[in-house]
């Protein structure tokens, strides 16, 4: 498994990112250090909010595919077959290389965030960056949802046809909102109140803390299953075809 796991850092060139994470976190502090707070606090943090969900939009959509492109070739058959391991550790050294991932990136947002709240003089700011520390698991859980999805088609078709049926539900799905714009029933849009939507959660902190204690739970849980269902389409997956 570990030797899994280390062919995959290699295969995405994992060393290029986590230099480039310690050089974004030595820059930060660099700057937080030696320029003034008053000119730096806000600017540095929305420049360190982006870097981290830049960071998220790569691994969703970019080193998730190249996980398991990186593996296809005209030998596929012959090297799955060669791997002292079995085809469940496969897919399992997947979803693991995914996780430690996005814990890596989930780690790395809060030292930047840290870094940003050091020395900072705006009560504002530090206010926004103790709001965003506190909503980056449920941030994490939330771009995992797409691989939860994405990774069985992957796995068990391979990058090429699962990128199709990927294209293929996302067409079908604008299609639909298209559709649905021209003739479906609009005026449901007037009887959502998103003011008293917002104003119940504001009244019911204990709702939002509820949800966000258990959402990680509840996206493990799909998680694992996509893994199960990945496991069971990766066996039944003829290579000789592919």
């Amino acid at each position: 498994m570990a030797g899994l796991l280390y062919k995959d850092f290699v295969a995405i060139k994992g060393k290029l990112y986590v230099a480039l994470m310690f050089a974004i976190l030595g820059l930060a502090l660099a700057v937080r250090m030696f320029v003034p707070a008053m000119y730096i606090d806000g600017p540095l943090w929305a420049v360190c909010l982006m870097v981290t969900l830049l960071f998220y939009f790569v691994v969703v959509g970019k080193l998730e595919l190249s996980l398991i492109a990186a593996d296809e070739g005209r030998k596929q058959n012959q090297y799955y077959l060669s791997l002292p391991v079995s085809r469940k550790q496969y897919v399992a050294s997947k979803y693991l290389f995914l996780l430690l991932t996005f814990w890596a990136i989930l780690s790395f947002s809060a030292l930047l965030q840290t870094i940003c709240l050091f020395n900072c003089e705006n009560e504002v700011i530090q206010q926004m960056i103790l709001l965003v520390n506190g909503l980056l698991p449920s941030l994490t859980c939330g771009f995992m949802i797409l691989p939860t999805v994405e990774l069985p088609f992957f796995v068990g078709i391979g990058t090429k046809r699962g990128s199709q049926v990927k294209t293929g539900l996302v067409i079908a799905l604008f299609f639909l909102i298209i559709v649905y714009l021209f003739f479906g029933d609009l005026t449901i849009l007037d009887r959502i109140n998103f003011m008293a939507i917002l104003n119940y959660l504001k009244g019911h902190p204990s709702l939002l803390l509820v949800l966000q204690v258990l959402a990680p739970y509840g996206v493990m849980l799909l998680y694992y299953l996509s893994y199960r269902i990945s496991c069971k389409l990766f066996a039944k997956r003829g290579w000789e075809n592919d």
